[in-house]
Parts: C-alpha cells; structure tokens; sequence
C-alpha cells in the first residue's frame, strides 16, 4: 500500500507539474504580446511580494504534516482531530492577517509603477492575484496538509491539475478575445478556486471520523515558529530577486526578461521538487515507525535516481534554453531576451538547487526544522548580500549570482548534516555521485559546443531538444549503471514492479 501511494503521488506531482510548465510557458508569451513586457512584468512582480505577505502562514503546514504522521500510522484519530483542529484556528488566523496585508500592499505597491501603468490597474490586480492565496488560508489549506500526511496528495495535485488547465483555458480565450488583464486573472482566479469545492467534499465523505471542533492540540504545532524561519529564507532565497530588480531598477522590462528565463528555470526546479515532496509522506512514515534500514535504502535509491533526472535536466536547460529563448521571442521586441550568461547562471541555479533537494526531503520528512535554521537563515544573508552588491553593476545576472552563492553554501550544509544526522554515512556516497554526473554534463556540454545549431521554429526546436536530450539520457544512464551497477539492478527490478503492478 505504501509503495502504491508513493508512485500514485509521484505521478500525479510530475504530470501537475508538466501540465504547469505547458501552460507557464505558453501564457506569459501570450501574455507580452497581447500587453507587453511592462504588463508580464508588473504581474510577476506582484506575486513575488505576495509571497512574501503569505509567510504569515508561520509554518503552520509543515509543522502539522510532521506531526500528523505518528497518529496517523498508529490510527490515533482523536491525536489526530486535535492536531487539526489547532491547523483550522491556525490558518484562519493567518488568513485574517493576510487580508489586511493585501489590502495594505494594494495601497503601497503602485508606488513601484509610478509613471509606468495606470494606479487603479495596480491596485486591482494586487487583490486580484492574491485573492486565491486568500481562499487556500481560509478553507483549503488544512485539508491539503490532511491529505498530504494520509499519502493522498495525488488527490490535491490531479485537483490542482484540472483547475491548472481550466485555468489556462479561460486566459487564452479571454486574452484572444482582447479582455483586458485584469479581468482575464479576474476570471481565471475564480475558476482556479473551484478545486476547494471538490477537495473540500473529498474530504468529507471519505474522512468521516475528521472534526475539526475537538480540543486544539497547539503543542503539536511547536515546530511552526522554527518551519517559519525556514520559509521566510526560503522566500528570501527564492523571491528576492524579483524584489531587488523591482526596488532597485523600477524596469518591469527588465523584470519581465528575467520572468521568462525563470520561468523555465523554476518550472524545472518544482517539477524536481515535486518528485522529492510526493515521496515526504512516505519516509515520514517510515521514520515515524522507526524502519531505520528501509530509510538507508530507500534514501540511497532516491538520491541516486533523483540525481540522474536532475542533472539530464540542467544539463538540457544549457543545451536548450538560448535557442528556446529565440523561437519564444521572434515577435517579442520591446526588450532584448537574448542573453547566453543569463542562460548559464539560470542553468548552474538550477543543479545548486536539484542536488540538495533529496537531503531536504529526508529533513521535512524528520522535522529537523530547528536543527537547520542557522545555516538557512545565512543562505538568505549571503543571497541578499550579494545580490545587492551586484544587482546596480549587473543587472539580473548580479541578483543571480547573489542566488548562486547562497545556494553553494546551502546544499553542501543540508548534505553534510543528513550525511551526520538522519541518514548517516551518505556523505562520501552524494559527493561522488555529484562529481561523477559534474562530469558527464561537462562531456556533454563539450562536445555539443562542436556543433551549431540554428532554431527559427518550434519544429526545428523539437528536433534539437529531443536529439540532445536524447544524447544526455544515454550517456548518464550508462555512465551512471557502469559506476552503481547494483543500485541500477534496484532500479530495473522497480521500474519492472511497477509495470507488473505489483
């Protein structure tokens, strides 16, 4: 039943993300050319800041799923109600605060347009954006960490899919029929709130013994002041650089460019992220029970698996995303797309993020939120500090160096202490691996450094991406089955379970 749920999770998380990517990837183009750069801009710009106001969450998600997940296995429901009875009063605080951020951040932001767009277009779309993370604080939250530690995330995640779809669907029409963008996201919003309806009903007809009226059980949630700290680094680490070039440079031109290279950027970072998430449930589980053995196993297959997809991605994020970049842009022409560093910088963010990404699994899965805060806390330090430095010199490629710095410091911490601390012994095994697929993206890079190129459509783009993306799954595949051929015999024997359905 465990390994069911597992792949059900991963599944559904990777065909969300797909779908995510798609519509991410179409949209904003159809976005600029429908309004222009300052408009995609000024709209990305305005969901960076209401991340930030979100962090009124206060951890309060993480630090209910690690302790949902003792209860939940030993079917101690009344553990269980009260815990999310704590969640509910929780998160319907945070939403209250929320709002008045957001009704606070529609006065201030247009400050940052002056001059730029129309105040009342700013104003509106500050509430109109933030208006779904609103509804996820008062009513959908809590049920999608419930189900997040019942191993149901599949439920959320082909939820999520269809409103994702629905979504896209009602801006290209209405961006076709020439709306204007504030009632396209107006729209769109509304439709994408649907999903509570159905994963609200989900809930209650399948969790029964769930009531949210029992006595709150706010101990259980202690980690959520330490989770907190993790996530405002977190959104410091990961938003910080659309709020310094917004700050700094007041060009939604400029902010709109680095939009659009992050949007493939971080598309591929959640689509690995989302591999490691699904599977949190389960080693929380398995920690919970104290199947130490299982845990040294499976994080060893998890890694080794989750280090060849990762770097097969950024390897054909380099390979890729210039000539991507032209064939998106050919009838783009109010701003200058075309940019190989920034392509490299996004590239290397990429594999410093990807290759800590299993450790942080094993430490959401453990809760060893306040164990790790310190050095999280001086990732965002180092990003901020060197992203100002740079960012007047540099532009975007200064805040992504800032990101660059910050994320090196961070992964070789969060690797050294799960080597020490949770999964002990793995340091030299996740170094190695490291090093070995450094390797075989430099080969590859090399020797498609050989051979030119030229992509003037989508066709040609297709071509290349399934040729080089082709070159690099063979050769990390064999490389990586030569040097591990026993966690590769691991790896057939699950793939062949799977396919029998076993």
């Amino acid at each position: 039943m465990r390994s069911k749920s597992a792949f059900q999770n991963v599944i559904s998380a990777i065909a969300l993300q797909i779908i995510i990517v798609i519509t991410g990837i179409y949209i904003p183009q159809l976005m600029i050319v429908s309004y222009g750069s300052k408009i995609n801009g000024m709209v990305s710009s305005i969901s960076q800041f209401i991340s930030y106001i979100s962090l009124v969450e206060a951890g309060i998600g993480n630090a209910s799923l690690v302790a949902l997940f003792a209860p939940i296995a030993s079917q101690n429901y009344k553990k269980v109600n009260g815990i999310m009875t704590a969640t509910n009063n929780f998160y319907k605080k945070a939403g209250s605060i929320f709002g008045v951020l957001l009704i606070g951040l529609a006065v201030i932001y247009p400050i940052f347009s002056a001059g730029e767009i129309d105040i009342s277009l700013v104003r509106w779309m500050v509430i109109v954006v933030g208006s779904s993370t609103f509804v996820d604080f008062m009513i959908l939250g809590k049920y999608r960490v419930f189900l997040n530690a019942n191993q149901k995330g599949y439920i959320v995640s082909i939820t999520q899919s269809i409103g994702t779809i629905m979504n896209a669907a009602v801006c290209i029409i209405l961006m076709k029929m020439q709306f204007g963008i504030l009632m396209v996201k107006a729209v769109a919003t509304v439709v994408y709130v649907l999903r509570t309806v159905y994963i609200w009903s989900y809930v209650k007809k399948n969790y029964q013994y769930l009531k949210l009226n029992e006595v709150p059980d706010n101990s259980a949630l202690k980690r959520r002041w330490d989770v907190l700290i993790h996530q405002i680094t977190g959104v410091v680490v990961n938003s910080t650089d659309v709020v310094v070039l917004t700050t700094f440079l007041k060009n939604f031109s400029e902010i709109s460019v680095y939009t659009v290279y992050n949007l493939i950027a971080s598309n591929i970072i959640t689509l690995l992220d989302s591999f490691g998430n699904s599977l949190c449930s389960v080693f929380g589980e398995v920690f919970a029970k104290k199947e130490e053995k299982l845990v040294q196993e499976s994080y060893q297959l998890y890694e080794y698996v989750f280090f060849i997809i990762s770097f097969i991605a950024s390897t054909c994020i380099l390979l890729l995303m210039i000539p991507f970049m032209r064939v998106y842009t050919m009838n783009i022409t109010d701003a200058q797309y075309i940019r190989p560093v920034t392509a490299v910088l996004f590239g290397i963010i990429v594999i410093g993020r990807s290759i800590r990404t299993p450790a942080l699994t094993m430490i959401m899965a453990v809760g060893h939120y306040k164990e790790t805060k310190k050095a999280a806390i001086l990732e965002a330090i180092i990003n901020i500090i060197v992203s100002l430095l740079l960012v007047r010199k540099l532009g975007i490629n200064g805040v992504l160096i800032g990101t660059i710095c910050s994320y090196l410091y961070r992964s070789i911490d969060i690797i050294k202490y799960i080597g020490k601390n949770v999964v002990k012994g793995t340091i030299k095994t996740t170094i190695s691996r490291v090093v070995r697929n450094v390797i075989i993206m430099l080969v590859i890079l090399w020797g498609n450094s050989k051979f030119a190129y030229n992509c003037s459509t989508w066709t040609e783009w297709i071509q290349l991406a399934c040729l080089r993306g082709g070159i690099s799954v063979v050769l990390f595949g064999i490389v990586n089955t030569c040097f591990e051929p026993k966690m590769s015999r691991k790896v057939y024997a699950m793939i062949e379970r799977i396919v029998k359905k076993e």
